[in-house]
């Protein structure tokens, strides 16, 4: 389970790193620059999170995601840099070593 840093103590934990950055993405740093190709106005904080949607909502199973449409703003890289720490952060007070977490896996179809 993982902690938020900046959440206190009695928020909920999360059971993924990905659920954790959408948390830290959406809620703290406000970045949301994937956008669903199918739904005009869903915008996600995280490709997992669109990837999601797209399994969820949509029902699809096989999709491109190498024509993912994201916008790059001015402060696009310094909000992924934040988000980056402060995901390190989480884990890290979580007590597991960052990196050696597990992530959830998607099968990427190409064509």
């Amino acid at each position: 389970m993982f902690r938020c840093v900046v959440c206190p103590l009695q928020a909920p934990t999360y059971e993924t790193v990905e659920e954790l950055e959408i948390h830290i993405a959406s809620d703290h740093i406000i970045h949301i620059p994937y956008e669903c190709e199918r739904c005009r106005f869903s915008k996600f904080p995280t490709e997992f999170a669109l990837i999601s949607h797209y399994t969820t909502d949509h029902g699809l199973k096989e999709f491109y995601v190498c024509f993912v449409k994201y916008k790059v703003t001015p402060d696009f890289h310094r909000k992924r840099e934040k988000i980056r720490e402060m995901l390190h952060h989480s884990v890290t007070v979580s007590k597991i070593p960052f990196g050696t977490y597990k992530r959830r896996k998607f099968v990427y179809i190409f064509a």
